[in-house]
């Protein structure tokens, strides 16, 4: 009996390549089997394993469709020098954002401030009014209350934001000082392999 499903949750991984031969993504020799079990463990079999079939390694490939080999060259690093690349690009852009978050709640705080000397003005004009008038200002009165609630909110949210990317901040500089020490766990070892990229 089928199942329908709508969603599927899964990994995504790009694969940035043009042309893939067919015989990489199931490798013929496995093609033999009658039913359609085991595949996903032969998928891009012959990237995936070295020839004893061990999997533990990661590879990374340069591949001529790259636009970014026009202009720039290739490093090659150390899979600690890779790490602290990436960590430090991700302290970086994390600092950046929690900035960005603060001057945000600051900025609103500061019109709150304004909008608060605003109000208590209307108000001490409002008790001279009647009529018309005093609708008018009531009305304007409210829709800065309203306008005070919405950004006192904004405000709260984005300094609770920047509490959280301080967490983050502090995850990632213990990866940085544990890839200087030499205790940052690796999920796989990288290996280098030499390809061809032609010009």
């Amino acid at each position: 009996m089928k199942t329908k499903f709508n969603i599927i949750t899964s990994t995504c991984v790009p694969l940035p390549l043009e042309n893939v031969d067919t015989d990489q993504i199931i490798p013929a020799r496995f093609l033999k089997a009658t039913t359609k079990e085991g595949f996903g463990e032969n998928l891009f079999r012959d990237w995936r394993y070295d020839k004893e079939g061990n999997k533990n390694y990661v590879d990374f490939f340069v591949t001529p469709q790259n636009e970014l080999l026009k202009n720039k060259y290739v490093k090659n690093l150390s899979r600690e020098k890779f790490a602290l690349n990436i960590f430090e690009e991700e302290l970086k852009y994390q600092k950046g954002q929690r900035k960005e978050l603060l001057a945000s709640a600051k900025t609103l705080d500061d019109s709150v401030e304004e909008d608060t000397k605003t109000l208590e003005q209307l108000k001490r004009e409002s008790e001279y009014l009647v009529g018309n008038e005093l609708t008018e200002k009531q009305n304007d009165m409210e829709a800065i209350e309203k306008s005070m609630g919405s950004k006192e909110k904004d405000a709260a949210k984005a300094r609770e934001n920047a509490a959280y990317v301080q967490t983050i901040i502090e995850q990632v500089e213990k990866n940085i000082k544990a890839v200087k020490n030499g205790t940052y766990k690796f999920n796989s070892p990288v290996r280098s392999v030499k390809q061809d990229i032609g010009e």
